[in-house]
């Protein structure tokens, strides 16, 4: 419902719909979508949008079972958190990072 030129709103519902569709097993859409989000943000100076959209695309690549890929994009959303100084942001992703170094792991044999 969101007009096309309302960059935060388009990015929103992109991240959004990957990681419905992600959910819903749609794993190559959700990361069509999902990357077409983080696109519009990186087009922009909204940081909280950009961090936002690398975490969506993280779990969308987690879902996918490409836990090394998700990482990446953690990595990203936190430097992008470090350098703005949201703090309470940038601990949220260090926690889910370190969940998913668990989750990574686990997986070696």
């Amino acid at each position: 419902l969101g007009s096309p030129d309302d960059l935060v709103t388009q990015i929103g519902w992109r991240i959004a719909r990957g990681m419905v569709l992600a959910r819903q097993g749609k794993a190559s859409e959700a990361e069509t979508v999902a990357r077409s989000g983080l696109e519009l943000a990186l087009s922009t100076e909204y940081a909280s949008q950009t961090a936002e959209a690398h975490m969506a695309l993280a779990d969308v690549l987690r879902l996918a079972g490409r836990t090394d890929e998700a990482a990446e994009e953690l990595e990203r959303a936190l430097a992008i958190y470090e350098r703005k100084e949201f703090a309470a942001s940038a601990d949220a992703v260090r926690t889910e990072l370190a969940d998913l170094r668990a989750e990574l792991g686990s997986s070696v044999p």
